[in-house]
């Protein structure tokens, strides 16, 4: 297991298991396969801080883990919790589940979607900032209402795009949502929890063929804990077997044959790649991502 990063989905319910939801964790291969590390079953909706506490502070004494980055969506009880339990830990927001709730709030106001999609590049561009500088524009375009003038059905709805934006995701959790400030942090890419939401889908299937009851959900855990074990010793069996990757032209590379997987060094390669085939300058190491192994700030 990568024990650096961590995704947790707190949105998975069981229909069939009424006033049950469970609390998933999901974990990193070597190898590149997505796994769940534990799940939690919990009360329905009125779940509080101090449930996800408890949950979290189980799952931290039976792994004895400390991940670097833990990726949730915004459910502010679940972030409370993860503040006491992970203090030291990065939280880094679902950017899938923050441009839907976008969606959701601002597109009724729009008057095309081709307008909509504009505003969206603004905010995509606010995610992607990697300077202080870029943050800071992105912000002030966001805020300004002629960015939104002729897009709207009434231009007056401007001021409630921009006391959303702000009070709802700029304000309390940019932190979680730039580039800037979760690129210092070991998280190889991952901005999603779509990983954890694949492992739920599996989830579900096994639930389809068993009965009713909390007994029912124990057992399909169980089983797609075996099923994704199985998963796993066979790609690590393939990648043994399977010609490995053309490292001759890479000498610093010789010595990962047979010791790392293909998806370390494919992550690795492509940065080395980047960096044989560009101008090494001030500007150009802004964007080499100390979350793939290059320490860019100390070249």
């Amino acid at each position: 297991m990568h024990d650096s990063i961590m995704l947790a989905d707190t949105t998975f319910s069981i229909v069939k298991t009424k006033g049950v939801r469970v609390l998933n964790f999901a974990g990193l291969s070597s190898v590149g396969v997505w796994f769940y590390i534990g799940s939690g079953i919990m009360r329905g909706d009125d779940a509080k801080s101090e449930d996800f506490q408890w949950q979290l502070i189980a799952f931290k004494e039976l792994l004895g883990i400390q991940p670097a980055v833990i990726t949730v969506d915004r459910e502010q009880a679940m972030l409370n919790a993860l503040a006491i339990v992970f203090p030291t830990s990065l939280v880094t927001l679902c950017l899938w589940h923050v441009r839907k709730a976008i969606l959701g709030k601002c597109f009724p106001f729009f008057n095309s979607i081709a307008n909509y999609d504009a505003f969206m590049q603004h905010w995509m561009q606010y995610e992607n900032a990697k300077t202080i500088d870029e943050e800071a524009h992105s912000i002030a375009t966001l805020m300004d209402p002629s960015t939104y003038q002729g897009k709207l059905f009434n231009d007056g709805d401007a001021a409630s795009i921009i006391d959303y934006l702000y009070n709802t995701w700029i304000q309390p959790h940019g932190r979680r949502i730039v580039k800037l400030y979760i690129d210092g942090h070991l998280h190889l890419g991952i901005r999603t929890t779509s990983p954890i939401e694949k492992q739920n889908h599996i989830m579900k299937v096994f639930l389809k063929f068993k009965p009713r009851g909390f007994y029912a959900l124990v057992k399909a855990i169980r089983s797609l804990v075996t099923y994704q074990n199985k998963r796993i010793t066979h790609r690590i069996l393939y990648e043994r077997r399977k010609p490995r990757i053309d490292l001759k032209q890479i000498a610093i590379f010789k010595n990962f044959r047979g010791n790392v997987s293909d998806y370390a060094i494919n992550m690795a390669k492509a940065q080395y790649l980047q960096l044989n085939d560009q101008q090494i300058t001030d500007e150009f190491l802004k964007c080499i991502s100390p979350t793939m192994g290059i320490p860019g700030s100390s070249y």
